[in-house]
């Protein structure tokens, strides 16, 4: 069997959109907190990946004049860790 997965930045989804993802060969949808939704909060399918790493380590490099380049194009692994620390590892 082949896992399939989506990305996406925000989840707006209507219910309707959730009932077509549920019928779908997508395994998981994984978006960021920047949205609440109530339609995917606790849904198997659904993973959220918080964004307050990445805000916290922007405003700790404007603050100290760093550059904020190489976070629009790379992630850095801890960081990423960080904002994925809350996802359930099923």
């Amino acid at each position: 069997r082949v896992s399939a997965f989506a990305g996406e930045l925000r989840a707006i989804l209507s219910a309707k959109g959730v009932e077509r993802i549920e019928a779908s060969p997508i395994d998981m949808v994984i978006s960021t907190d920047t949205v609440f939704n109530a339609n995917t909060k606790d849904h198997p399918r659904f993973k959220t990946l918080s964004v307050a790493p990445i805000f916290a380590e922007s405003i700790k490099r404007y603050h100290n004049y760093g550059s904020l380049n190489d976070l629009s194009y790379r992630l850095p692994e801890d960081l990423f860790k960080a904002c994925a620390a809350d996802v359930d590892e099923d």
